[in-house]
């Protein structure tokens, strides 16, 4: 009998760890996750389908390596990853830098929380 995978993974090659460090941040956070989404297919139970083109669609700030703020990032994602979890002040702080990136102020920051806990 053949096994068939049920789920399937995707991966970003990335050129170092510290790279696949900040993309996670970036991934998980709010203003990335809402994005994400908002455009990613529905699932059952308040669920999404985050299929290769749904990543593929997020916009990541063009120096997205190069940010003031990616040291940090890569600081609280190492963290997280470590632990295995995160606190909700790491989170705030991931989620407060990351919307910084996109520019976002703290009113667009708020609308990104509301609508994400809509989608949810």
């Amino acid at each position: 009998m053949a096994i068939v995978p049920l789920n399937s993974v995707y991966f970003i090659p990335v050129p170092e760890h510290r790279d696949a460090l900040l993309l996670a941040a970036f991934f998980n956070s709010t203003p990335v996750r809402s994005f994400a989404r908002a455009i990613a297919e529905r699932a059952k139970d308040a669920r999404f389908r985050f299929f290769a083109w749904t990543i593929g669609a997020l916009p990541l700030p063009a120096d997205w390596r190069t940010l003031p703020v990616a040291d940090r990032l890569v600081t609280l994602s190492g963290q997280a990853h470590a632990a295995g979890a995160t606190t909700r002040e790491a989170r705030a702080e991931m989620n407060a830098l990351v919307a910084s990136a996109y520019g976002l102020d703290a009113g667009a920051a708020r609308a990104l929380r509301a609508f994400g806990r809509w989608l949810g």
